[in-house]
């Protein structure tokens, strides 16, 4: 048998199936049965960096320059909280005088430089002025409204106006001290309908003849014994 292991002859002619692969060469064999599957690309290390959008500024610096140091060393300064408050109450203030105590404690709680605290007050001030303006006129409506509401009541008011009226006046003037007069007119009661009517009837009950009037010759007047409880008077 001839050897087949033998290498050929010079210038013969290979046998075929003699020693010579018939698989082709291939670079990527990933596909192959039984083949590994290659590594993907780096999408990555594909994909360039985006660049910045036109017309845009790079990011600055926090370096803010001798200027905007100055200045942020200017409200730095403006920010201290004093030790002691200096506050003072505007001219015919309807505060009370411990206003700026309690006005500097919440300024200290709150970290409030002295002008800020002295805002505070003076829009405490404003606020208490304002509502004190507005109480005054509200009652000063409110007087209008009694005062025609008596004048048009039908048991004193009408055409015994005039004369409930100086009857009322009467009882005031002679039971009434001076303060109590003055608390009448400062608060306005004095034209409330129903205190009005109950200071007429006392001067009613008192006597009718008490009210000087042209002409007529006074009586003598009644005690309040006498009007509050007649059962009694002239009993001891």
């Amino acid at each position: 048998m001839p050897d087949n292991n033998q290498p050929p002859a010079p210038g013969a002619a290979p046998q075929p199936g003699a020693g010579v692969s018939t698989t082709p060469e291939k670079i990527f064999d990933g596909n192959a049965a039984g083949g590994s599957t290659p590594p993907s690309p780096d999408p990555k290390a594909a994909t360039p960096p985006a660049s910045p959008p036109s017309g845009s500024e790079p990011p600055k610096g926090d370096d803010k320059g001798a200027e905007g140091k100055t200045v942020e060393s200017a409200n730095e300064a403006a920010r201290i909280v004093p030790e002691k408050y200096d506050l003072k109450l505007p001219d015919g203030s309807l505060l009370d005088s411990k206003a700026t105590e309690r006005t500097a404690t919440f300024a200290k709680e709150n970290g409030l430089t002295n002008k800020e605290a002295q805002a505070v007050l003076e829009r405490e001030n404003q606020a208490v002025a304002s509502y004190v303006d507005a109480q005054k006129e509200m009652l000063a409506q409110k007087q209008k409204e009694w005062v025609e509401s008596v004048k048009t009541d039908k048991e004193v008011g009408g055409e015994t106006f005039t004369r409930n009226t100086e009857l009322a006046k009467r009882v005031v003037d002679r039971y009434g001290s001076e303060a109590f007069k003055k608390a009448l007119i400062d608060s306005g009661l004095g034209n409330h309908p129903e205190l009005f009517r109950f200071v007429a009837r006392i001067g009613h009950a008192m006597s009718e003849d008490q009210l000087i009037m042209p002409g007529t010759q006074p009586s003598q007047p009644k005690s309040l014994e006498d009007v509050f409880y007649p059962q009694s008077a002239g009993k001891s």
